[in-house]
């Protein structure tokens, strides 16, 4: 049997006081004096050493912990609470008893047991009964003894390593998972989830809190080692994030041609501060334009949080007073702000509606006047005066969760994410992030990347850091709801112990900025005290801003121990939540995503730590971070303040510069689009399209037609108020184009500075040009897509530019992404329809000629684009080399010398199921015979799905066809469900008897001389096999679409077969195809030789 260490121990003196960083530690931190046992002092001082040769195995030392947990084991419950008096009695130099309690077995004390720890001690290694120090609560070593739980846990040896050295019952002999309870109790003992126990730093305990964390929370393959526990190194632990793409992106480089006069500003918001700083900041820069410029600012919202029994944000009421002035009271967009939380609690998210909220924020304010809104968030606030003014120019600014306030719902969360890049997208918007971790949230939520401006409170007075007399021993401690938490009246608890221990030697007084009551410090006050301590409630603080500005010295804690503080005081920013589809694989840069998931705490506690290094707190110089409270005295005491000081005024100064140039930028840019507002609009030209009443998407039926095809033209033009500078830039590039696109540099940068404000990147108008899609295609209205502000066709406009005025290889990239927006096979293509005067034909004339080799034979190599006396040949050259034009340019060629077409009226059979396609060939036809043709159409569709309803009123009121037919109904019918469109089974010799049929029915299409057949192709396949006369497939659906699996094959070699057989004989002055059918796929608005061809066909 052992010897009883406790028994033989004898240390009869106490020593004075430890010390740590020069400054005493209270004796109940690192549990010496007469209430605690000797072997404490002992134990401590084992463990220091074996933490300083990192924790190897020693018996002895396991032994001394062994019998500690043991012998303390009955005390362990009252001597945790015992632990709390002995602080409260340090703190205050009061005397405070613990209250006894005669029944034990509560819900708190089960947690603490050690019933599951396996500890595996048959006997109680000769440990004394009734001795005072080991059965008196006060005489219990709470950090003592999470030490020793952790030191048995280390001296676990895992299964797979040990052969048969130790007793198969021994209790070191176990997996790691298994000893965990002894990390869970140790874990409870420091206070749990929220850690209010925790201050082993600040003792001579050598154990910390991540060693315990990570040992508890960690497996194996975290470190090389074979040992159970884990070590903290936090230099080792995370890396810290890239900074290098985050600095503020230029915004247009618009320069105002007369200095700013005006500007009327309705600010909303929810957090004063947040809206006062881009508020300032656009207030500084109309003064540096004009010093005697007129400003007018009006406030909505920003609700008196706390009201009426929160004492805790009551100051937020009074700063509202202070800084916005009267009247103080909560307006309607206040008490709507209000709804969005439950002010009760934590200010969680509640259930709203979006609708009655818009109902409200339009009754609240009617403000036409404004010039300019300024809106601070929550995004969701910021969504809601988008929709109801989408023609005033906006700044935004994002310096919290995106989905913040928003009603609970990932509907509802995709919506406002969307919102976000198309907003980016909108030229009368202005978007910034507050610092790296905003921007790079909103970068993974919804792929767009915003400029960064630091928030340097240009609000402040012109005030700076300068100690009064009898402030210089005082620190200032700043409002923040960790104070008002458990965790936080210990923390001050544990200070105020240490400062009376030290009262002598270090005089310095912490004084808490609530106890002041509600009122806000004045910043000349703050400024006159030693320095600040601040425990930030996020990752985004406005107090650390403003006294950084100030130039104060600030203490704030490092990365590493905000993570044991936020989990008394959550960071919502950090919160989960979602994000759009990541298309662009951006997620894949991230190695952490910028939210805790909750999966697990190693997980989070990563994340926290990678995230937090973005914060300002710890990115910005000259701020003096504390690990423990022994440290935040030591740097009180022996700091450079002055050269601190110094150091964050001159900092705060070219940030403040940096910031200044940017909402400077902003602020032209937004007189620009002032400016241009009030130019008069020229006429735009009606496309011969529109007026032959072709309509893209739904816009074609009802009474108020003609009011559709403006606001369509509109869309296309880019001609609305909402477009604001793009109008500048049309008028400027057709006037370039009616002069050949010759080299003009104002326009050019034009162009550049247009493509700059959608900074350059695809995925940052990814949304804005689906919703264009969505639009021509009718799921969309005309006006969401004018109020969204994107220009779709002035983008590929100034790309054009852009490539035509290129000198540094850039020019291809520039006319394939100008291709690229018109989609994958030209499906956005309706340039034509527009007042854009040019063609994807030029685009495409672009790309080839930047593909040449000079110099090739047959090639534009030699020329230069747009530049050549035989332009018309070059031209030609490349229509040979575009697929859909080869075909009848040779088709054109191989005619009868001296052929003239027949002066005769021809019956035309035109079947497919898409209207516009089948009457957009027709048309064509009809005026290459010059009006000679009589033709009817068949198979039109009019599906009953809800997105392709504009079909039914086209077929009936431009093409005359208000009912189904037999080929619709019966044979189309049986292919394609038109209610969801899913394609049906069906048996093709089945079919093809019933076509047959109604062919033979029918005379005038079993009589027609030529048959045009718009698909699908499959129809057009088994037309053939029914009908001997002429037939020109106007390809203008996908070629499998509606085709049975097992005839695809013998279809598509059907096609090849004639696509590429087929001549022409001349006989008796009429011309025959061999085949009979010719493909062709023409661009729906053809120009005359193409019309010409058709004719020397027909």
């Amino acid at each position: 049997m052992r010897p009883n260490i406790l028994g033989i121990l004898a240390i009869v003196a106490v020593t004075e006081a430890a010390s740590k960083h020069g400054f005493k530690v209270p004796p109940f931190l690192n549990c010496e004096g007469p209430t605690f046992h000797p072997i404490w002092s002992v134990f401590r001082e084992s463990a220091i050493a074996n933490a300083q040769a990192g924790y190897p195995r020693n018996e002895s030392l396991r032994e001394m912990a062994v019998d500690l947990i043991t012998t303390f084991e009955p005390s362990m419950l009252l001597g945790a609470r015992a632990w709390v008096v002995q602080l409260r009695s340090a703190a205050t130099g009061d005397i405070y008893h613990l209250r006894r309690q005669t029944q034990l077995g509560t819900a708190d004390d089960v947690a603490f047991t050690l019933a599951s720890t396996n500890i595996g001690l048959q006997e109680n290694l000769g440990r004394q009964t009734s001795t005072q120090a080991e059965t008196d609560p006060a005489g219990f070593c709470l950090y003592g003894y999470v030490q020793a739980l952790f030191i048995e846990f280390r001296h676990t040896i895992p299964l797979q390593e040990e052969g048969s050295e130790l007793p198969s019952n021994d209790p070191r002999l176990a997996a790691c998972h298994d000893r965990r309870p002894l990390l869970d109790v140790a874990e409870q003992l420091l206070g749990g989830e929220t850690c209010e126990t925790d201050f082993l730093e600040s003792s001579e305990w050598p154990l910390k809190t991540f060693d315990l964390h990570l040992s508890l929370h960690s497996t194996l393959s975290l470190h090389s080692s074979s040992d159970c526990h884990v070590l903290f190194d936090m230099n080792e632990f995370v890396s810290r994030p890239h900074e290098g793409s985050w600095l503020p992106k230029p915004q247009l480089g618009f320069k105002p041609q007369k200095p700013l006069q005006s500007l009327q500003i309705a600010a909303f918001g929810l957090h004063v501060a947040s809206t006062l700083e881009p508020v300032a900041a656009l207030s500084e820069a109309l003064r540096t334009s004009n010093p005697d410029g007129n400003l007018q600012v009006s406030y909505f919202g920003h609700p008196c949080y706390g009201r009426p029994g929160d004492k805790s944000l009551r100051h937020a009421c009074v700063y509202k007073c202070q800084m916005l002035g009267s009247p103080c009271e909560d307006d309607a967009v206040a008490d709507m702000l209000k709804g969005m939380f439950n002010s009760s609690g934590f200010y969680e998210e509640v259930p709203w509606s979006i609708p009655g909220a818009l109902a409200a924020l339009g009754n609240a304010w009617r403000d036409d006047a404004a010039d300019l809104m300024v809106c601070s968030g929550p995004l969701v606030l910021c969504y809601l005066l988008d929709v109801l003014a989408p023609s005033k120019l906006m700044v935004m600014t994002l310096c919290s969760q995106l989905l913040w306030g928003a009603p609970p719902g990932e509907q509802v969360g995709a919506m406002l994410l969307g919102q976000v890049r198309m907003m980016s997208q909108n030229p009368r918007r202005a978007l910034a992030a507050c610092n790296v971790f905003a921007a790079s949230q909103c970068l993974y939520q919804t792929g767009i990347e915003l400029p960064v401006v630091e928030r340097v409170a240009h609000y402040l007075p012109a005030v700076s850091w300068g100690p009064h007399e009898s402030h210089w021993k005082e620190v200032l401690v700043l409002r923040a709801r960790y104070w008002h938490r458990l965790p936080g009246q210990y923390f001050m608890d544990v200070l105020e112990a240490f400062l009376r221990l030290n009262e002598f030697s270090h005089n310095f007084t912490f004084v808490m900025a609530a106890s002041f009551g509600p009122d806000e410090l004045p910043p000349d006050e703050i400024a006159g005290y030693r320095a600040t301590v601040l425990i930030p409630n996020d990752l985004t603080v406005f107090a650390f801003v403003e006294v950084y500005a100030l130039g104060v010295p600030t203490f704030v804690p490092e990365a590493s121990w905000l993570y044991r503080l936020r989990r008394a005081a959550p960071f919502g920013f950090l919160q989960p939540s979602m994000a759009l589809p990541d298309l662009t694989g951006i997620h894949g840069n991230f190695r952490y995503p910028p939210f805790l998931t909750a999966k697990n705490d190693l997980e989070d506690l990563k994340t926290f730590l990678h995230w937090q290094q973005t914060s300002e707190l710890h990115t910005r110089p000259h701020v003096q971070q504390f690990g423990s409270i022994p440290q935040l005295l030591y740097l009180t005491a022996s700091a450079d303040l002055l050269q601190i000081s110094k150091g964050m005024r001159e900092h705060s100064s070219k940030l403040r510069q940096e910031a200044a140039d940017f909402w400077t930028s902003v602020l032209h840019r937004f007189e620009a689009l002032r400016r241009t507002k009030t130019e008069a609009e020229s006429a735009p030209v009606l496309s011969s399209f529109m007026s032959s009443g072709h309509v893209i998407g739904n816009g074609g039926s009802g009474g108020n037609g003609h009011e559709e095809h403006s606001q369509l033209r509109a869309f296309l033009d880019c001609s609305a108020e909402e477009h604001g500078a793009w109008n500048s830039f049309r008028h400027a590039f057709q006037s370039n184009a009616a002069a050949g696109f010759s080299i003009n540099w104002e326009l050019q940068a034009m162009a550049q500075s247009l493509w700059n404000s959608v900074q350059g990147s695809p995925q940052n108008f990814a949304a804005a040009s689906a919703l264009f899609h969505q639009v021509l295609i009718g799921d969309a209205a005309v006006e969401l897509g004018i109020r969204s502000g994107h220009c779709h066709y002035g983008l590929v406009a100034a790309l054009f530019i852009l490539a035509r005025h290129d000198s540094h290889g850039n020019a291809f990239h520039y006319s394939a992404m100008a291709l690229q927006m018109l989609g994958g096979s030209a499906a956005l293509d309706f340039l034509e329809d527009s007042a854009w005067p040019f063609s994807s034909l030029d685009l495409t004339l672009a790309i080839l000629h930047q593909s040449t080799s000079p110099g090739d034979e047959g090639t534009i190599g030699t020329c230069p684009l747009f530049s050549c006396a035989n332009f018309g040949r070059v031209r030609s050259i490349i229509e040979d080399r575009i697929p859909w034009s080869s075909l009848s340019h040779r088709i054109q060629h191989n005619l009868p010398v001296g052929y003239e077409v027949p002066n005769r009226k021809w019956k035309v059979a035109v079947v497919g199921v898409h209207p516009s396609l089948s009457a957009d060939i027709a048309f064509a036809v009809n005026a290459a015979l010059r009006g000679r043709t009589e033709h009817q159409y068949f198979g039109l569709s009019c599906p009953a799905h809800h997105s392709a309803v504009h079909h039914c009123s086209f077929r009936c009121e431009v093409l005359g066809q208000c009912s189904n037919d037999a080929i619709f109904d019966v044979i189309l019918g049986q292919m394609l469900n038109f209610a969801d469109f899913t394609q049906k089974s069906f048996d093709q010799q089945v079919l093809t008897q019933e076509l047959q049929a109604i062919v033979s029915s029918d005379a005038f299409l079993s009589g027609a001389e030529l048959q045009i057949c718009t698909g699908p192709y499959y129809l057009c396949h088994m037309l053939q096999q029914v009908l001997d006369a002429p037939m020109l497939i106007y390809m203008g659906l996908t070629m499998t679409y509606m085709a049975p699996s097992y005839a695809v094959k013998e279809m598509l070699e059907s096609a090849r077969s004639i696509a590429s057989d087929f001549t022409w004989m001349g006989s008796q002055g009429e011309v025959s195809v061999k085949p009979h059918a010719i493909h062709a796929r023409i661009c729906p608005h053809m120009p005359a030789t193409r019309l010409q061809r058709i004719s020397s066909y027909a």
